[in-house]
C-alpha cells in the first residue's frame, strides 16, 4: 500500500507515515524501527489519529479507515 491521506486532511505527514506503516499489519516495534523513532512516539502517533477520528481500538481505526473509504493512494 503506498503512501495516504485522510480526504479530511487531518493528518500531517508523521502520523500519515506511521499509519500507513501500521496498516501494513506492522507492530509498534517494527514502525518504530522502520521510521527511526521511538515506539513511545508511533504509540502517541497512533493515539492522535485515533483520536481525531474518535475511535478507541486498533481494530476500529483499521476498519474506519478502510470501510469508510478515508484513504487515498
Amino acid at each position: 500500500m503506498g503512501r495516504i491521506r485522510l480526504r479530511d486532511g487531518r493528518t500531517d505527514g508523521k502520523k500519515r507515515e506511521t499509519l500507513n506503516i501500521l496498516l501494513e499489519g506492522a507492530a509498534n516495534k517494527v514502525i518504530a524501527s522502520r521510521l527511526d523513532i521511538s515506539e513511545r512516539a508511533v504509540e502517541m502517533r497512533r493515539a492522535s489519529v485515533m483520536k481525531k477520528l474518535q475511535v478507541t481500538s486498533l481494530a476500529e481505526l483499521i476498519r474506519r479507515v478502510t470501510q469508510f473509504e478515508l484513504l487515498f493512494p
